[in-house]
């Protein structure tokens, strides 16, 4: 049964012959309304305080609740950054070894042709020297047999047209 303040300083009782006396009954009532009323004061108050913690429990579970999310969003964000990232770096790897193995291979290929080239003028070198000291021997012989025909008729006493001699 629930006793309000009110009802306790307008309760009224019967009097009786030899009954209590009624300023002290009066007084007690008064501060049994008082603790009473002080009571459901504190209690409202407890109350209120109980209220607006939940609100703030509320609030903050809420607010839990939107940071873990945005956490696992962020995540999720991340791995696929990174996941974005590495497939660009592995693509960028893979044509770099692709340009380099092609750039080998042309440079490869360049220095066969290179020494292919080497070899062909090599051997024009080779051949023009042969070339050169068949024509030397060539001449040495014509040369020589000039020599010694135009020493023959320089012997003989003859002179060469164009040569005076002496006298």
């Amino acid at each position: 049964m629930r006793v309000t303040p009110l009802e306790v300083l307008e309760q009224t009782f019967r009097l009786c012959f030899r009954g209590f006396d009624p300023v002290e009954v009066d007084a007690f009532l008064q501060r049994v309304a008082d603790e009473l009323e002080r009571l459901a004061d504190e209690r409202d108050k407890a109350l209120a305080e109980l209220q607006e913690a939940r609100q703030a429990r509320s609030s903050m579970e809420a607010a839990l609740a939107s940071a873990r999310e945005l956490q696992a969003g962020l995540a999720e964000r991340a791995h696929q950054e990174a996941e974005s990232v590495l497939a660009r770096a592995r693509a960028q790897a893979d044509r770099l070894l692709a340009e380099a193995g092609e750039q080998l291979a042309r440079l490869r290929a360049e220095t066969a042709a290179v020494a292919e080239r080497r070899l062909l003028l090599l051997a024009e070198v080779e051949a023009l020297g042969q070339t050169v000291a068949a024509w030397a021997r060539e001449h040495r012989e014509t040369a020589s047999s000039r020599w010694e025909s135009g020493a023959e008729e320089d012997a003989g006493g003859e002179p060469e047209d164009g040569d005076a001699g002496p006298g």
